[in-house]
């Protein structure tokens, strides 16, 4: 039976301690329509816009199908989970003491806490990582260890002209030429075009920082402060992500914002023996505040304080459970999640090639 006592502690610390650093994440800001409940499944249905075609007096109306489960792709979001074997000593000290002073201490709440901190930042830098390859790859991706296709991904199936290149090499190359190029090509499929973010990898942000129209824009301060201002609250509240410049170049038909993101735990791939950026260095990433992108979360089984099964939904859920042979309890977190934009063709990615002063070397 699971320990009443530990399960009761790790939900407190992650109601109290940790739901407001969830609510900072980089994954909420891109993906801030919430989509819950306690289905495995989700449907999702694709719908392209068209004119009404005029009828005259006389005719009917234009009959616009509706769109049924079955006529989409219905789709099991993925199941993210991990454990941590509790201990002999804390699993008696809280058969023993049920949190009274001398049984389960504030020494063994703190640790309980450690380990949920641990499992809530490794969640997090999965979602930060996924929400924003849906922009950078056009899909979901749900891998195992060593990048395993598991047979999990989700294609949204984003036009191929979204995936633009830009040559830094070339004479006369500017930022705003490339951004322009990105901007003219959403236009073309309805995107909007405020509150435009540019995610930038490192090689772009070098390069913007020698990008002579954008230093002259930035000069006058007071103009970055206020136009940095104009965006939403929850993007300047984003843990990791930094806004460097507010910029219209002569050929952009819409100003942007420039971000890096750069969180405070970095990420490295299940398996991996090394870290890798959150963003690619020789991409940009180019999209609207203002168009709408689903966060999807779907039920979850888990264990009560009376060892009873039953479905929860949320951004995590905790519990813990045991394992008979051999008898061992576990601290375990799940997610059951998917991020999906309401068209991925209002999301689209520059790849630059830099000269090898202006890049660590990485697609020259």
């Amino acid at each position: 039976m699971p320990i009443e006592t530990i399960n009761r502690t790790a939900r407190r610390l992650y109601e109290e301690e940790f739901l407001q650093e969830i609510k900072k994440q980089l994954y909420i800001t891109l993906f801030p329509e919430e989509d819950t409940n306690n289905s495995e499944k989700f449907l999702l249905n694709p719908v392209t816009p068209a004119a009404v075609a005029r009828t005259s007096p006389t005719s009917p109306p234009v009959a616009i199908e509706y769109i049924i489960e079955g006529s989409g792709l219905t789709i099991r979001p993925p199941r993210l989970a991990q454990k941590t074997q509790i201990d002999r000593e804390l699993k008696d000290r809280a058969i023993a003491g049920v949190e009274a002073a001398d049984g389960f201490r504030k020494a063994d709440v703190q640790r309980v806490r450690q380990i949920i901190q641990t499992h809530i930042a490794n969640i997090n830098i999965t979602k930060n990582k996924q929400a924003i390859d849906v922009f950078a790859k056009g899909k979901f991706l749900a891998r195992g260890l060593g990048d395993a296709d598991l047979g999990m991904d989700i294609p949204y199936n984003r036009n191929s002209s979204l995936d633009l290149t830009y040559d830094f090499r070339s004479s006369g190359a500017r930022m705003d030429s490339a951004l322009s190029d990105a901007l003219n090509a959403l236009s073309k499929f309805g995107a909007p075009l405020e509150d435009v973010i540019v995610l930038l990898g490192r090689n772009w942000i070098r390069r913007m920082f020698e990008d002579e129209g954008i230093k002259q824009s930035q000069a006058n301060l007071q103009n970055v402060l206020a136009s940095a201002s104009l965006l939403p609250e929850k993007v300047q509240k984003t843990e990791g992500l930094k806004i460097l410049a507010t910029y219209q170049g002569s050929d952009m038909i819409t100003p942007v914002s420039f971000c890096s993101y750069i969180p405070s735990v970095p990420f490295k791939a299940p398996g991996a023996s090394s870290y890798e950026p959150y963003i690619p260095d020789n991409m940009a990433i180019v999209f609207s505040l203002q168009s709408k992108r689903y966060r999807v979360n779907r039920g979850i089984g888990v264990f009560d304080g009376g060892g009873n099964s039953r479905t929860v939904t949320g951004e995590v859920a905790i519990d813990t459970y045991n394992t008979p042979d051999p008898p061992v309890e576990y601290i375990r977190s799940q997610s059951r999640h998917i991020f999906v934009p309401d068209n991925i063709n209002h999301t689209a990615v520059i790849t630059g090639t830099f000269s090898s002063t202006s890049s660590s070397g990485e697609g020259d």
